[in-house]
């Protein structure tokens, strides 16, 4: 006697909830699979990219910087006046916004925002209100800086390679030179002379690239250091 085989559902939806369809196709070949019949070519393969998708998904839902400044603004707002917590918001903002970015680069966003919180934290312990604010002023500043010493660096080493001419060099190096100098003004305000210092020092070697690609004048170490190694290569 031929056996009867389990009606197969209607797929409701062409949108996200036709997940639940194919969940539902899923148990349903789990049953027919006891009838010695196998599920249909490629079900293995669109499970896989199932698991993809919903393991992408739920990366994009932790690179949300709403979701991380709400995280985040109690354990350093607190005991801030409404002024000095305003800053502080703008802070974190900043900050947060450059979390998603440098995450969002990489294959494990997850795994970069929890090696960030958990420096972060590290920071923050043990401190008053004031010094928190003040920590995260150094942050941002730190950060900035790293993201536009990256970017000069990156700049110079194109025209040393002649990948981009003098022209081009000093169109893109101007708004470059111009946030260097910007940073200036805020290293200048913080209030802890080690970490002042060792900004002010990586600042002016991302300036002195900005101004290697505008005016052509002497290039930083780094610079120096590349243009030798591609001039000794054979």
């Amino acid at each position: 006697m031929r056996r009867r085989l389990p009606k197969m559902p209607k797929r409701t939806s062409t949108g996200p909830e036709g997940g639940h369809f194919l969940l539902r196709v899923g148990m349903l070949w789990a049953v027919i699979l006891g009838h010695g019949i196998g599920p249909p070519p490629g079900y293995a393969q669109t499970r896989q990219t199932l698991a993809s998708k919903e393991a992408t998904m739920s990366s994009r839902s932790a690179l949300d910087p709403d979701k991380l400044l709400s995280e985040l603004s109690p354990l350093w707002l607190a005991g801030l006046s409404a002024a000095d917590a305003e800053v502080g918001k703008k802070l974190l903002r900043d900050m947060v916004t450059d979390w998603v970015r440098e995450a969002g680069a990489d294959r494990e966003p997850q795994d970069v925002l929890d090696i960030l919180k958990r420096d972060l934290e590290a920071r923050r312990e043990g401190k008053a209100p004031a010094q928190r604010l003040e920590t995260l002023h150094e942050v941002v500043a730190e950060r900035s800086i790293n993201q536009l010493s990256a970017e000069t660096f990156a700049l110079g080493k194109r025209l040393v390679d002649h990948a981009i001419d003098a022209a081009e060099g000093r169109t893109r190096g101007e708004p470059l030179l111009a946030r260097a100098r910007a940073l200036a003004a805020v290293t200048q305000g913080l209030h802890n002379p080690e970490v002042e210092k060792r900004l002010h020092r990586a600042l002016t070697e991302a300036m002195m690239d900005a101004l290697y690609a505008v005016e052509g004048k002497a290039m930083s170490l780094r610079l120096n250091r590349y243009q030798t190694s591609r001039q000794n290569k054979p």
